[in-house]
């Protein structure tokens, strides 16, 4: 069921440290720019080793990880499997609360998501605007030993459906008495 919050696109608000956050829904917009910053970290990753490779191949390594990196998108396997890691989250952090903090650094994100409790918070928050977990990160996270703090967050989700589905068979029972 969608929450009025959801279906409005409202923001959700939470307090860290005595300082107000406010983290806004990801647009259009927000998707595109994060699938270029993918896209650069994979380029990045790929070619950090590229002196390692001998000479004559050099060219062709080059044009295959800028080829690979222009096929991650939205729909990509390899972004989902990427988007659990602390980077992307800090990133779609930052993305969800630029609108209402302009001014806000990943590096303050960074030094934010570094405390377990609070990064719970973030990544709770950040959930709640980019629906990541209902949509893939949920079999991501289970194929992968990802960090504790993103499993919790799972966890969590998964009691909160499992509580929701006792309740319903609970309220089906008592109108079958009836």
């Amino acid at each position: 069921m969608t929450t009025l919050a959801e279906a409005s696109a409202a923001s959700v608000d939470v307090e860290i440290d005595g300082k107000e956050y406010r983290f806004s829904k990801m647009l259009a917009v927000d998707w595109g720019e994060f699938s270029n910053w993918m896209q650069d970290k994979y380029l990045e990753s790929f070619l950090r080793n590229l002196d390692k490779v001998p000479e004559d191949l050099r060219e062709e390594y080059r044009r295959e990880a800028h080829h690979k990196a222009a096929t991650i998108g939205m729909n990509s396997t390899d972004m989902w499997e990427r988007i659990a890691s602390m980077d992307a989250m800090i990133k779609l952090s930052h993305l969800c609360l630029r609108r209402h903090h302009p001014d806000i650094e990943m590096s303050e994100i960074e030094e934010l998501m570094s405390n377990p409790i609070t990064a719970d918070r973030i990544v709770s928050a950040v959930d709640r605007m980019t629906d990541v977990h209902k949509k893939n990160l949920g079999r991501v996270l289970r194929k992968k030993n990802m960090g504790v703090v993103t499993r919790a967050v799972l966890n969590k989700d998964r009691r909160k459906a499992r509580n929701r589905k006792k309740r319903s068979r609970k309220s089906k029972k008592k109108s079958r008495k009836m």
